[in-house]
């Protein structure tokens, strides 16, 4: 079955499933584009697209008629009535309230169910990946990889900064195929490691001092997301440092060792806070422990202590335990995995080590 397929089974579909939102058009006909509707019907669907689309989405969208978007208010309200639809369904956590007034006002023939209804379904969908979508988060993680091992491989100058280096692992990702990077990759060095989210600056990055790497790539609509903390080689001050990095990667361990099916995601986030609060770090680790990945880099279901959700096969999950101490240092682990039958299959290829190997030039 296809996603649209699936769609009509799990909704129950009587009247047309309006769908809008970028991510979940590409959902649905595996083709991206700025904008464009997605009407689904109990027998038939139609995408309709403006001409900057058009010829590529007639060639590459198979589950649904492609249109030429010219009139919208028109087009959509001709299909409605040629298919008797009482009941047009939209995403209630993409639709802002300006686009519904302006539906009810364009579309007044028909009941508008601006209930989650239609986005609980999608995102329940989402949560599952297919084979197909396992093997795309793969091929980015894949890249993500080697592009990191090519970046510190051919040498960090005395003139690189976070900036510059995370825009060299940027392009890297790129020129080994990637469609897009993950989200603004953070790389930080030193102290600025203490910054869960902090944004790459001019800090000069320097042989022997700590390295904070959070980044991934995005194959075929597919994000990745992987993080690494180390020395850049040898340091005469790591003392505290791998201190705090042992304990984050137990709690990583610990956590990871805990995932499979039917195990509630705030379990796994309980698992690694209470060893890390055991280390008298509670105070330092304030994230969640992760998040489920996919079309986009952040997707439900996510470990941490309100998400009752349990795991299930076809599940994507980070976990990335983390201590930060302001303006002092800042660890984090992470890896992906994918929810199996039995257990758990690591997506990430690429150890975890607290030194880096890098030359420096």
């Amino acid at each position: 079955m296809n996603n649209i397929n699936n769609l009509r089974a799990k909704l129950d579909l009587q009247g047309c499933a309006l769908i809008t939102s970028q991510v979940n058009r590409r959902y649905f006909t595996g083709f991206n584009s700025s904008d464009g509707y997605l009407l689904i019907f109990p027998s038939s669907a139609y995408f309709l697209v403006d001409s900057r689309y058009f010829e590529a989405a007639k060639n590459a969208v198979k589950t649904a008629t492609v249109e030429l978007l010219e009139k919208p208010k028109e087009q959509i309200n001709e299909l409605l009535s040629r298919h008797s639809a009482k009941t047009l369904y939209i995403e209630s956590d993409s639709v802002t309230v300006s686009e519904l007034r302006g539906f009810e006002k364009k579309f007044a023939d028909v009941t508008i169910d601006s209930s989650d209804k239609l986005s609980a379904v999608i995102k329940r969908l989402r949560m599952i990946k297919t084979a197909e979508e396992i093997a795309a988060i793969k091929s980015a993680q894949t890249i993500a990889e080697k592009a990191l091992q090519r970046l510190l491989a051919s040498g960090i100058t005395a003139d690189d900064t976070e900036k510059t280096l995370a825009a060299k692992l940027d392009f890297i990702m790129k020129l080994l195929g990637a469609e897009d990077i993950s989200f603004e990759t953070i790389l930080l060095s030193g102290a600025n490691t203490s910054m869960p989210h902090g944004v790459p600056g001019d800090t000069a990055v320097k042989a022997g001092g700590a390295l904070l790497i959070d980044f991934g790539a995005v194959f075929s609509g597919y994000h990745s997301d992987m993080t690494r903390t180390a020395f850049l080689g040898e340091s005469s001050d790591a003392d505290e440092f791998k201190r705090i990095w042992d304990i984050v990667y137990e709690a990583k361990r610990l956590a990871t060792a805990a995932i499979g099916p039917g195990v509630p995601c705030n379990e796994i986030d309980k698992i690694a806070r209470d060893y890390i609060t055991s280390k008298g770090y509670g105070d330092n680790f304030g994230h969640g422990l992760g998040h489920s990945v996919g079309l986009e880099i952040h997707e439900y279901p996510a470990c941490k202590k309100l998400c009752k959700e349990l795991l299930a096969p076809g599940m994507i999950m980070t976990i990335e335990p983390g201590i930060y101490i302001p303006g002092k240092l800042g660890v984090r682990l992470e890896d992906m995995v994918v929810i199996t039958e039995s257990g758990y299959e690591n997506l990430a290829d690429m150890p975890i080590l607290p030194q880096f190997q890098a030359n420096f030039l």
